[in-house]
């Protein structure tokens, strides 16, 4: 990715308090400066429209339904995705790795599978988990160091390509599979050996 790439900061996901909806909903007012889209439905989206409206944000608006392929592009025009989650339930984070699979980076929570998932620094940056103007301020030094920001891009990228593409997750998953037959194989030995 070109430093230049990505003309807008990203949300994709429900808004829902435990996805961290407040939170973003919150930090919107210190992020004037950044050019923010938000794709999603739930309950806090009429706190949205009447925050964004009533404080004449702009900078922010809200996308409508997309298909899979529209989806996939807005992610790609993204300079980075905004990931604010305060759930630990949560046992993966796919829409952080659809972001690296389009070498965007992410401003994570530092909470639950994000710190899994996420290097900080290197495909994407931490905030405090429920901090509406730590999210801002990464958001905002995101937005404004776009060569550090692309590069990260093309670090999320990378990470995806070594562990989350189809090939990479059968190699893993053989290589699993491989180990335990290794062990089961050691163990039916010892016992042939055993009982001998």
């Amino acid at each position: 990715r070109a430093p230049t790439e990505g003309s807008y900061g990203l949300y994709v996901g429900r808004l829902e308090s435990e996805k961290g909806g407040v939170t973003l909903l919150r930090a919107l007012e210190h992020l004037r400066g950044v050019p923010l889209l938000i794709r999603g439905e739930g309950r806090l989206l009429p706190d949205f429209e009447w925050t964004i409206r009533e404080k004449g944000l702009d900078n922010v608006r809200i996308v409508g339904r997309l298909n899979r392929d529209d989806l996939t592009r807005l992610v790609k025009g993204a300079r980075f995705l905004i990931w604010p989650s305060e759930g630990y339930y949560e046992t993966f984070g796919m829409v952080a790795v659809e972001a690296f699979a389009c070498g965007v980076p992410v401003v994570a929570s530092r909470t639950g599978v994000a710190t899994n998932l996420v290097t900080h620094n290197l495909t994407g940056v931490f905030f405090d988990p429920g901090d509406p103007r730590d999210l801002a301020e990464k958001a905002l030094s995101a937005w404004g160091n776009a060569s550090h920001t692309a590069w990260m891009g093309t670090n999320a990228r990378r990470e995806y390509e070594q562990k989350y593409t189809e090939g990479r997750n059968y190699q893993m998953l053989m290589g699993v599979y491989q180990r335990l037959l290794a062990v089961d194989g050691a163990s039916d030995e010892s016992s042939r050996l055993g009982g001998a």
